[in-house]
């Protein structure tokens, strides 16, 4: 009787034997991601290329520096260089002068095109209408480096 109730048990340990070695698995992947540092990636970041016109309520007659919002419009720009989200950004100009401004580029470094647009739409020149949004597009890098 008893040889019988070990084969009919047999099933149930092996199940559970089994239960036991993928926990010890899990066990031993979670502690080796401690030890090592793993950290979850992150999704990789692209550059995307933000193209701003001038807006209803930019004033042709003020200098740039003069628009409404300008000095947020700075804080907002030098932040996000600090922060590394936007390597590079600037006015753009119709003339050599350098005396028409035409709209203003950034370079953003986001993980898809809603975080560039995110960006974009904080921008306060943007909020107070003096800048709108023409285009955003995927930039990819074929010479030289946007890296900091």
């Amino acid at each position: 009787m008893s040889f019988t109730r070990r084969i009919e048990n047999r099933p149930v340990a092996l199940v559970l034997a089994l239960l036991v070695v993928i926990l010890g698995c899990f066990v031993a992947l979670a502690a080796r991601a401690a030890t090592t540092g793993e950290e979850p990636q992150d999704p990789p970041k692209q550059h995307y290329v933000v193209l701003f016109d001038k807006g209803p309520e930019y004033v042709a007659t003020r200098e740039p520096t003069e628009q409404l919002g300008f000095a947020e419009h700075a804080r907002y720009v030098h932040g996000l260089h600090a922060e590394g989200v936007v390597p590079l950004a600037g006015p753009l100009f119709e003339d050599d002068q350098l005396s028409r401004i035409s709209g203003v580029l950034y370079f953003v470094h986001a993980t898809g095109l809603d975080e560039a647009r995110a960006v974009a739409m904080k921008e306060p020149l943007v909020q107070r209408k003096v800048l709108s949004i023409s285009s955003i597009r995927v930039f990819l890098e074929g010479v030289g480096t946007l890296d900091r």
